[in-house]
């Protein structure tokens, strides 16, 4: 049972950000069972890889051991001249290279929507308390869960070869935040950007480049995509 964690940066600062402490709790409660349970593999797909080790302390050295069992591997790779040291692997690949996947922060749940979106089963934990996240229309026990304790619980009781399995079932909201479903996003964003660009270099006013915009937009993509205000 392959399980892709998805996780937050952690300045040192915790006044402005759930802090470095958070974080190492997100590695250490599913290490500690990865390292209990034989039949459990870990990939983790850090938001900023290039600061975890710092950042992880004394963790990291659990993080090792993990990944000398041959069932922990750490998504880590950096693109050159990347000053934040952010990943520059897509959430995506942990994803699809996993039977479930869990984000430890569901007031940052663009990972999870990622992963959902191409059917699959995604877990989020509310650990800093996001009352007012749509995220929060999932079903409770089943992809929302309030800690570490009650998501490992369920990583336990998911069943890879259950068909009907309701851990990690986005599909009572997912229609809604992703009626695409194609994995086209960018390709729709850049040609609508063109488009207003296109409208620009025609000397054609405000107004009218967001009209005819949104226009070739719903003659591509439906009417039913295009909200007015």
């Amino acid at each position: 049972k392959i399980i892709a964690v998805f996780d937050e940066n952690s300045p040192d600062d915790d006044r402005w950000h759930t802090g470095p402490i958070l974080q190492k709790e997100n590695y250490e409660y599913i290490l500690n069972e990865l390292m209990e349970n034989q039949n459990l593999g870990i990939i983790f797909k850090p938001k900023t890889p290039g600061t975890l080790k710092k950042r992880m302390g004394k963790v990291y050295n659990l993080i090792n051991d993990a990944i000398n069992t041959g069932r922990c591997i750490i998504l880590d790779k950096i693109e050159e001249n990347n000053v934040g040291l952010t990943s520059s692997i897509p959430a995506i690949l942990a994803g699809l290279a996993s039977d479930l996947s869990v984000h430890c922060h569901l007031s940052a749940g663009t990972a999870a929507l990622e992963c959902a979106s191409a059917n699959i089963p995604v877990i989020v934990i509310d650990r800093e308390g996001d009352p007012h996240s749509k995220l929060h229309q999932l079903p409770k026990g089943e992809v929302v869960f309030s800690n570490w304790k009650e998501a490992i619980n369920a990583i336990r009781d998911f069943d890879v070869n259950d068909k009907n399995i309701k851990i990690g079932n986005w599909s009572s909201i997912i229609n809604e935040l992703d009626p695409f479903r194609d994995g086209l996003g960018a390709k729709r964003i850049g040609s609508y950007l063109n488009n207003i660009i296109e409208g620009y270099m025609s000397s054609c006013t405000a107004n009218e480049i967001m009209i005819k915009s949104a226009e070739l937009y719903m003659k591509k993509w439906g009417k039913d995509k295009i909200v007015f205000h």
